[in-house]
């Protein structure tokens, strides 16, 4: 794609095509990094999830940085599908480790999430999960309305 018709084609004016392909590498290293920190912790018998939190998070910077270049909305299924799915690993990785440190004899609670609301930060990442699937599940119609 030429630096012309990626301008045109991006949703925010900021985004450079250098600062595109920059952030590009950057996830896909961060993401591959999270994937072998993973296996290696396991190994040594660490049930803490912060690989899968890190596979999740950048994951959804992904998909964050091909939607604001303008990559269609049908396009983007797979990558949010693969972000729920990211998502899931990460809570039921969470439930694991929570189990594990139920050593005490003290109920601790199973059913939680790793994205704890009550923090700005892992809020706004709920948010903009449930955003971007509310744009896969409800497009524009010809008017620019949304249904639903």
């Amino acid at each position: 794609m030429t630096a012309e018709a990626f301008r045109a084609r991006r949703r925010q004016k900021f985004l450079t095509e250098q600062y595109f392909e920059l952030n590009l590498l950057h996830l896909g290293d961060n993401n591959e990094a999270d994937r072998e920190g993973t296996i290696i912790r396991q190994a040594r018998g660490s049930l803490e999830p912060v690989g899968q939190g890190g596979i999740f998070k950048d994951g959804l910077n992904l998909l964050k940085l091909h939607y604001t270049a303008g990559c269609a909305i049908d396009e983007l299924r797979p990558l949010f599908a693969e972000v729920i799915g990211a998502l899931a690993e990460w809570n039921n990785a969470y439930r694991i480790y929570i189990k594990s440190l139920d050593d005490t004899g003290d109920e601790l609670r199973t059913d939680g999430t790793p994205l704890q609301f009550e923090e700005l930060f892992y809020f706004q990442m709920a948010v903009e999960v449930v955003g971007l699937g509310a744009r896969r599940a409800f497009p524009p119609t010809p008017s620019g309305r949304r249904l639903g």
